[in-house]
């Protein structure tokens, strides 16, 4: 869904990660959603924000809200892992 005002936009797509397991048969791993803000510059449309929501983290999922009427917080920033 991509919702034009202008020269913004705001984008709503939703996404699964498969996989094969050793028998060939596929899996969905991951689901999820992205929230998109997209300006347009010189005539071509570019992202200004992409925010990644993974359902299958707990942090990072929008739960049972519908992400086109309720839009979720940012992930937090996870620290790096220490070397």
């Amino acid at each position: 869904m991509v919702d034009v005002n202008g020269d913004r936009a705001r984008g709503l797509a939703y996404w699964t990660h498969m996989t094969s397991g050793p028998d060939g048969r596929g899996t969905v791993d991951f689901w999820g959603h992205y929230e998109d803000e997209l300006v347009k510059v010189d005539g071509e449309w570019l992202y200004a924000r992409r925010r990644i929501y993974n359902q299958a983290i707990p942090e990072w999922s929008a739960q049972d809200a519908n992400p086109v009427l309720t839009p979720s917080p940012a992930p937090r920033q996870r620290a790096p892992a220490s070397q």
